[in-house]
């Protein structure tokens, strides 16, 4: 059994990383954010 990971890219480094299952909003609030 393995962890969904989402790491996040900026400009090739590593800004947020999301663990496990998560709602795709709570995604595309912090790539919201991010971006």
């Amino acid at each position: 059994m393995s962890i969904p990971t989402l790491l996040i890219f900026k400009e090739g480094k590593v800004v947020d990383q999301i663990i496990g299952a998560v709602p795709k909003e709570m995604i595309s609030e912090k790539l919201d954010n991010i971006l």
